[in-house]
């Protein structure tokens, strides 16, 4: 896929999944709706982790230390940007898994289906020669994860507040 074709199915997504969470949030949405803006996430970030477009450039290896990401940070810019990214990414997933019909309220499935998933994305990214098995992105995710879920738990506060 070309990079415009890429740029424009990202941008597609982009929108349709702002516009769908914004109508979660306000609880204007319908379950299909929640199907579709997961499918969306998920697609984003198997594109995004999976870098079919080589940028990646290295033997695959595994690294098991999981705080190398501090070592990666010291004087390195694009490892800064990419611990943020790693931060940030999986943020959603919580929310958006509780918001399904089928992980409804169950903190531990939902947290078992999450770490089954980004082992089979690092898992993949190490066959696939895309990337490391890296522990340090596994903890950062993991961060990433249980930021959502506070998230989601001052949501509901509020949520339960005004309703």
């Amino acid at each position: 896929m070309e990079n415009i074709e890429k740029n424009i199915l990202a941008l597609v997504i982009v929108i349709t999944t702002i516009f769908i969470f914004i109508r979660m949030v306000l609880n204007v949405e319908i379950t299909l709706e929640r199907y579709i803006i997961f499918i969306f996430y998920l697609v984003v970030l198997v594109l995004g982790l999976l870098r079919p477009d080589n940028i990646y450039s290295g033997e695959s290896a595994i690294a098991l230390n999981p705080f190398g990401f501090l070592n990666d940070i010291k004087g390195d810019k694009l490892s800064l940007i990419i611990m943020l990214i790693n931060l940030i990414i999986f943020v959603p997933m919580f929310f958006l898994l509780a918001k399904l019909n089928y992980f409804r309220g169950s903190f531990l499935f939902i947290f078992i289906f999450f770490e089954v998933f980004v082992f089979i994305i690092e898992y993949l990214q190490y066959k696939m020669d895309v990337g490391v098995f890296d522990l340090s992105d596994i903890f950062l995710y993991n961060v990433s994860f249980f930021i959502g879920y506070i998230f989601w738990l001052v949501y509901n506060k509020i949520r339960k507040k005004f309703i």
